[in-house]
């Protein structure tokens, strides 16, 4: 708020003004003054500032909190080792709340009584292809409550490829083992799945055995990586078939 007075009486060149103003993040609460002074014989400004925070410290972590502390509150987690360059939205009951970076943790002050569902999502700004947790909480907070949430995310690539056989024809209809999403191979014996460059890929059953080397990361951070053919020996179908006979017993007329 600003506000300007009339001239000082006797000194028809002067003029004074005020202004009061407030300033609140999750972090930091402020709140000040300004006065201001001017006239043909002397000036003076004065000003005044007053800030609030406070420290929480919660399961081993301290956090940043305005005024004198919270009622109630959730540390939102998001781990990662891998992804550097993005960011994830913070919803909370399905409404954008925060954006945080991966590898990091913020409290957020929210109302007690009250029930919250909480999610990530990764942010429209990221350029990184990531796999992240689409696991929904669901918190009821009183009053004192600070509770901990932890998502994880993870860079991931695409890889693409082709089972062969010993002739080079393509291996179809063959699930690769070692991922989280079903994946199979097509009549030509390729292949698309997205991994983090941590599984063991591979094919085992009665007919095939085939072993997908999988690089740690993607060359030069590509979202893309062609592993070519990937040859798979047959295996030897050896099948017994056993016959069972019966004999009945005849009957002899004496």
């Amino acid at each position: 708020m600003v506000r300007t007075s009339d001239p000082i009486e006797g000194d028809r060149n002067s003029l004074a003004s005020s202004a009061n103003f407030e300033y609140g993040t999750s972090l930091f609460n402020s709140r000040g003054y300004i006065y201001d002074y001017q006239s043909d014989s002397s000036s003076s400004t004065t000003f005044g500032i007053l800030g609030e925070s406070s420290l929480l410290y919660t399961d081993g972590e301290v956090s940043v909190t305005q005024g004198s502390g919270v009622e109630s509150a959730v540390v939102v987690e998001l781990k990662s080792k891998s992804v550097k360059n993005s960011t994830f939205d913070v919803l909370i009951n399905d409404s954008n709340y925060e954006r945080i970076p991966a590898g990091r943790s913020s409290l957020i002050a929210l109302s007690p009584f009250r029930t919250y569902r909480l999610r990530l999502k990764q942010s429209n700004e990221s350029q990184e292809l990531v796999s992240l947790d689409t696991e929904v909480y669901e918190v009821t907070l009183f009053p004192g409550n600070i509770i901990k949430k932890t998502w994880n995310a993870e860079k991931i690539f695409i890889a693409l490829g082709r089972l062969v056989d010993e002739k080079g024809q393509g291996v179809r209809h063959q699930r690769l083992k070692g991922l989280q999403e079903y994946t199979i191979t097509e009549e030509d014996g390729s292949f698309q799945a997205e991994v983090n460059g941590t599984e063991r890929v591979y094919v085992s059953n009665n007919d095939y055995e085939c072993e997908i080397k999988i690089p740690e990361k993607a060359p030069q951070d590509e979202t893309i990586v062609d592993l070519g053919n990937i040859p798979c020996s047959t295996k030897n179908q050896n099948k017994n078939v056993e016959l069972l006979s019966f004999l009945m017993p005849q009957n002899h007329k004496s």
